[in-house]
C-alpha cells in the first residue's frame, strides 16, 4: 500500500510494511519538521491584489501548514487569499498598507473572514467558512469580541 496523507496538515501516515529501512530518517524526522511548523511556524506574504492561494502539499514544506501568516506591502485592490479546506486556526498579521483596499481569508468555496487594517487577528476555519474569531492588539494591550466578564 503506498502512505496517506493526514487530513489537516499533510503529514505522512505510513501503510503497512512500506518503507522499509527509511522511515526513521527521512520520514519521520521530515514529520517532526512538519509538525514543528504546523505548530509555530510563519510564512510572510507580500500581497499586492487579486487572488493568491497558499501552497498546500503533501509531506514537504508550505505555506498553508504554517500557523502565522504575516501579510506585507500595500494593496492596488481587493486581495484574497486562498486556504485549503480543512479546519485550522491561523493567526493573522496584517502589515498591509490597505489603500482602502480589503484582505479576505477564505477556502476555495466557503465564506471568507474580512481581516482588519493592523494587527493582529485569530482566524478559524471550519473546513469551509471561516471566521474572525478575536483580534489583537498587543500594542495597547487590547482585546476585542471576546465575550462578556462574568
Amino acid at each position: 500500500m503506498a502512505d496517506s496523507a493526514t487530513t489537516s496538515n499533510r503529514f505522512r501516515k505510513q501503510s503497512l510494511g512500506s518503507n522499509l529501512n527509511v522511515w526513521g530518517d527521512p520520514y519521520l524526522n521530515d514529520n517532526f519538521d512538519l509538525i514543528d511548523s504546523a505548530l509555530d511556524g510563519q510564512t510572510s506574504l507580500t500581497l499586492t491584489g487579486g487572488t493568491s492561494t497558499l501552497t498546500s502539499t503533501n509531506y514537504a514544506a508550505d505555506q498553508s501548514r504554517e500557523r502565522m501568516l504575516i501579510a506585507t506591502s500595500t494593496l492596488a485592490s481587493n486581495q484574497v487569499v486562498i486556504i485549503p479546506a480543512v479546519a485550522k486556526i491561523y493567526f493573522v498579521v496584517n502589515s498591509l498598507t490597505m489603500a482602502g483596499f480589503t484582505l479576505t481569508i477564505k477556502t476555495a468555496s466557503g465564506v471568507g473572514a474580512s481581516i482588519p487594517a493592523g494587527g493582529s487577528y485569530i482566524v478559524s476555519c471550519d473546513g469551509t467558512d471561516c471566521a474572525v474569531r478575536r483580534t489583537l492588539d498587543y500594542g495597547s494591550n487590547e482585546l476585542t469580541n471576546v465575550g462578556s466578564a462574568t
